[in-house]
């Protein structure tokens, strides 16, 4: 399936609005949604015109189905192509687009040129070019342009209820901020305890979550900026964590290799520390520090932290839980927001709760707590989310 950008062709927005509307009919919950959406805008076409081109492409017995205007059908059809496209109809119905104009100089000559233009829009002269250019009239009458023989409905298909305003701005919005580009910093816990075995799996704490994690930042595009530290206690010196890979582009090379491979081989081969405690308060302090520093305004800016501790258990730590929760909140700033997305799991996460969801409340995030190890997969669609909303969720 292919579609239009929704952010710069009125067709796209439609389709992305009419589908919103079905899926909410059919009760498909916001998560299903947002992963739908994901998946639409990997197949996005710049123009109507690149769109049809690429339908004439087929792959194997699939049969390659678009969404665009009626009138960019006629167009390409129009330019006597090798490989016409067919126009289909959605039996459910559809949205009309109009074309409205309005006058926006302040240049009286300007607003006279324009006001006669449109005037002339109005006679029965412009309303016949126009037909025989694949548009309808406002009643949805076609002219020869769209006629049978040539595969299009001679009636106009039903029309779905117009979207208000809000709607309107409010999808356009959930799309703009779901393309955002991604920023995150995820941190990785390497205590003595994630080498403990999950029941049922075959694996311990530690082969389960770098599976599932490197599942989830599958989920991200290969323009987005993704780094891992691990963290345990004094893993780095006198520090407790440890960077394993920067944060940068997954596409960018790195010593000859991609990181988004060398990612995949450090989440492959990281080990618990077996004397390790929970390091997290000074490993998080370090990690807003530095996001914080090299935060970019075109990007969801994110630190994730994958846990099966109770929070902070480091008998040397410099900083108390009260401490942390206070510090982001000092930090944050709600222009540039850097957002906790905090995911446990194991039989100690629940004593943590009331303080993970004190640090995520206080840096615009969300804390989760997984009942099972898979649920982590649901949380990493979840915290995709959130950026519909970030930073006031």
């Amino acid at each position: 399936m292919l579609a239009l950008d929704p952010a710069k062709n009125s067709a796209g927005l439609g389709a992305l609005v009419a589908a919103a509307g079905a899926a909410k009919e059919a009760g498909l919950g916001d998560e299903q949604l947002v992963g739908a959406l994901k998946k639409l805008s990997e197949q996005i076409a710049a123009d109507p015109a690149a769109l049809l081109a690429s339908l004439t492409v087929k792959s194997g017995s699939k049969v390659p189905v678009g969404v665009s205007s009626e009138q960019s059908v006629w167009a390409h059809n129009a330019k006597k192509s090798a490989s016409p496209v067919v126009p289909l109809y959605p039996e459910d119905g559809t949205l009309s687009l109009d074309y409205p104009v309005v006058i926006t100089s302040k240049d009286p000559v300007k607003q006279r040129a324009a006001a006669a233009f449109q005037q002339e829009l109005g006679t029965e002269a412009a309303q016949k070019t126009l037909r025989e250019h694949g548009f309808r009239t406002p009643d949805g009458k076609g002219g020869s342009a769209l006629a049978e023989d040539k595969g299009f409905a001679a009636a106009a298909p039903q029309a779905l209820p117009s979207p208000d305003v809000k709607n309107v701005a409010s999808m356009a919005q959930m799309w703009s901020r779901l393309n955002l580009g991604t920023r995150m910093l995820a941190l990785l816990d390497v205590s003595g305890t994630m080498a403990y075995p999950v029941p049922g799996t075959g694996m311990t704490r530690m082969q389960a979550i770098t599976k599932i994690a490197g599942e989830g930042l599958a989920l991200f595009e290969a323009d987005s900026e993704i780094g891992v530290w691990s963290f345990s206690t004094l893993l780095d010196g006198q520090k407790d964590y440890k960077e394993l890979i920067s944060v940068g582009p997954l596409s960018e090379m790195v010593d000859g290799v991609p990181r988004k491979q060398i990612l995949g081989q450090e989440l492959a081969t990281v080990q618990p520390k077996a004397t390790g405690d929970t390091g997290l308060n000074d490993t998080l302090m370090a990690a807003y520090a530095e996001m914080k520093s090299t935060y970019e305004r075109d990007k969801i800016n994110t630190i994730l932290i994958l846990t099966d501790g109770a929070g902070n258990d480091d008998p040397t730590g410099k900083v108390t839980n009260a401490q942390m929760v206070e510090f982001l909140k000092k930090e944050y700033d709600p222009k540039r927001p850097v957002n906790l997305l905090i995911i446990a799991f194991g039989p100690d996460a629940p004593k943590g709760k009331k303080q993970m969801d004190a640090m995520a409340e206080a840096s615009g995030g969300e804390a989760y707590i997984a009942a099972n190890i898979l649920d982590v997969r649901k949380f990493f669609v979840q915290g995709m989310k959130r950026r519909l909303c970030a930073p006031n969720c």
